[in-house]
Formats: structure tokens, C-alpha cells, sequence
């Protein structure tokens, strides 16, 4: 039986976006030198006192809640303390965040890359780079029944399929970048792994069919509430959603 490995799962970023992504006032805090701010572990914590670094020789990032136990926990064990769960369940958990699945280790996901931005990067910045769509791809998102709804002909089904893509401004994703935290960090799709893109000029949604539930979706930008979302891509996702 495949088995996910601990030490795959941390060589993806150390485990810094995934802390990062359950303790979000750690954001800015994090030191590779070990002399970070302090951010407070808990909200009703009257001083902050937890802290987050890089363990060099390990490669992986800890948080110490000196308001607490005191003891170094990279992110399976931030895991395990916040859902109170055994090292299995949160190995697999934090597994799930990186797109890294037991059945394959190596992949289906996205490529991924970070190295620090340049002066010239600035926090906030992002950028999409699309390309052309084709029928496999687009296929992650139609099931069987909606594909076939298309058009009784099989040959101008991918052409419906782009004119639906189309009207809500969805695009097939080549490389996406943003720069935050003083980090460029960029992902890939792959035949395996495409990524979608909702483009709505200076906000759009990242869209990954083959990921985790919880991890499919990404806001770039600055998004609109979604009652108001104009263009709403509900038709185009409903074809997959609910079936996966």
C-alpha cells in the first residue's frame, strides 16, 4: 500500500505556506536567522509570544508557542496540535494542502517554484500567463453527460466548449506568479494538473479541478463579493463540481 512520505512532504516549502495558511497572523514574523517578531499562538493571548523560523539543517520551518508547551512544531505537528489528530491523519492533511496524493507521490499537481522577489517584485504583485485551451483539458471540467450535451456532433463540442469558457472569461492556465512576503513564488500546470483561470480583469479566480475540494479555489487580485460577482461561472462548474 503507498504510503505518503514525511520527508516529501516537507521539502515542498518546508511547510511554511501551510502554517502560514493555518496561523495567518504569523504572516511577516518568520525568520530564517531565528529572530523573528513574536506573534501571539491564541486570540486571547494578552502578549504574543509564539514564534516562527527556519531549522536549517532540517530544511523546515518550526512554530514554538512559549505560551504553551515550548516544544518546535513543524507543520504536521502544527497539525496535530490545532485538529487534536494523530501524526497519519495530519501527515495526510498537510499532505492534501500540497496536492501530493498517497496513491502517487508524484503528482498529479502543479509545478511549483519560490525564491526571494527582487527589488523590483513588489508584495502584491501577481500575474497569469494562459494558454491555448485543448479538449483533454477542458474534459476536467465537463463530465461525461455535460460534454456530451454539448452538441450532438462530436467535432463541435470543443467549440462549445470555448464559447462557454469564453463568456466567463475562463482560461487555460500556462504559469501563475504572485510575490508575497517578500517570496516570488510561481506554479506550473502540467498535462496532469491544468489550471483554470477566471479572468475579470483586476481580480480573477484560480481554479484547479484536480485538487483537493478545499484547495481548488485561489483569489488573485482584488475580488468582488460574491453575490455580486458579475459573470457568475456557476454554469461552467457546475458540470464538474458535485461529481467529483
Amino acid at each position: 500500500m503507498a504510503q505518503i512520505e514525511f520527508s516529501e512532504v516537507m521539502t515542498q516549502d518546508g511547510g511554511l505556506a501551510f502554517i502560514l495558511d493555518r496561523l495567518p497572523q504569523a504572516r511577516g514574523t518568520e525568520s530564517a536567522r531565528g529572530k523573528g517578531k513574536k506573534f501571539k499562538f491564541r486570540e486571547d493571548e494578552k502578549t504574543a509570544s509564539a514564534s516562527l523560523k527556519l531549522v536549517t539543517e532540517k530544511g523546515y520551518w518550526i512554530v514554538t508557542d512559549f505560551g504553551g508547551d515550548s516544544k518546535g512544531m513543524h507543520a504536521v505537528g502544527l497539525a496535530m496540535e490545532l485538529d487534536h489528530t494523530d501524526f497519519v491523519t495530519a501527515l495526510n492533511t498537510v499532505a492534501a494542502f500540497y496536492n501530493i496524493s498517497a496513491s502517487n507521490n508524484t503528482g498529479p499537481r502543479s509545478e511549483y517554484n519560490e525564491r526571494p522577489a527582487s527589488k523590483e517584485e513588489q508584495d502584491g504583485t501577481w500575474k497569469v500567463i494562459p494558454k491555448e485551451l485543448t479538449e483533454e483539458t477542458l474534459k476536467t471540467i465537463f463530465v461525461t453527460s455535460a460534454w456530451q450535451a454539448l452538441a450532438s456532433k462530436v467535432e463541435n463540442r470543443f467549440k462549445k466548449a470555448q464559447e462557454i469558457c469564453s463568456r466567463y472569461h475562463l482560461k487555460l492556465v500556462d504559469t501563475y506568479w504572485i510575490v508575497k512576503e517578500g517570496k516570488y513564488q510561481e506554479w506550473k500546470s502540467t498535462d496532469d494538473f491544468p489550471i483554470f483561470f477566471f479572468d475579470e480583469g483586476e481580480w480573477g479566480k484560480i481554479y484547479q479541478p484536480l485538487a483537493q475540494k478545499k484547495f481548488r479555489f485561489r483569489y488573485l487580485g482584488k475580488s468582488y463579493p460574491l453575490h455580486s460577482w458579475p459573470g457568475s461561472s456557476s454554469e461552467v462548474l457546475r458540470w464538474k463540481g458535485s461529481h467529483r
